[in-house]
């Protein structure tokens, strides 16, 4: 089984926003959305690893707790960027 395109322009359109997050206070507001949308692409495949779904799963949560921080969002993007291409692997 594979991605479908649309999934898979999707998740690369997500990747490269969040590897150069923008420098804006209300950065939390737009990642969060990608991160779930991203995180719902990828259970519809049951093919990709659960490990790597638990890790993704484990940023949500850092996503949620660094929510009035927005240093630590775009480091969390950063992170997520590099969880989304351990899929191409």
């Amino acid at each position: 089984m594979k991605i479908s395109n649309p999934d898979i322009i999707r998740l690369a359109e997500i990747k490269s926003y969040f590897l150069d997050p923008p420098y804006t206070f209300r950065i939390y507001s737009y990642a969060k959305p990608q991160v779930d949308e991203a995180i719902n692409i990828l259970g519809k495949y049951s093919f990709i690893s659960p490990a790597l779904m638990g890790q993704m799963e484990d940023l949500r949560q850092l996503f949620e707790q660094s929510e009035n921080d927005a240093n630590a969002t775009r480091e969390n993007m950063r992170s997520f960027a590099i969880l989304l291409n351990r899929i191409n692997r």
